[in-house]
């Protein structure tokens, strides 16, 4: 059986705890992405565990990111939120999204449609 893999995008004091949580289960791999160096130097060492650093503000970034990965945790800051689900419906990525943004997600799905 194949891995499933999860992408963890920001590793706070809440993303942190979400990464660690998706550890316990077996058959998950662990994409963790932050903006800094320190959140993503919290994280246990874990064979299953990836980490990586990269701009999160960046859409196209993020949407690069996502390639291949099964569902993705949005676990931002608030003014990044927005820009991550952006990215993540141009990867057509699922995205459970944890993060709260000022503006309107369902505003996005007339840029899928």
């Amino acid at each position: 059986m194949t891995a499933t893999r999860i992408t963890v995008l920001g590793t706070g004091l809440i993303g942190r705890v979400i990464v660690e949580d998706l550890l316990q289960e077996p058959n998950l791999e662990v994409l963790a992405i932050d903006g800094q160096d320190a959140p993503l130097d919290l994280l246990t060492e874990h064979p299953r565990l990836t980490r990586r650093r990269a701009d999160l503000a960046n859409e196209k970034d993020v949407t690069t990111l996502l390639a291949g990965t099964h569902v993705a945790v949005g676990a931002v800051p608030g003014f990044l939120g927005h820009g991550v689900q952006r990215g993540a419906l141009a990867a057509r990525c699922h995205l459970v999204d944890i993060s709260f943004a000022p503006e309107d997600p369902l505003a996005l799905q007339k840029e899928v449609e």
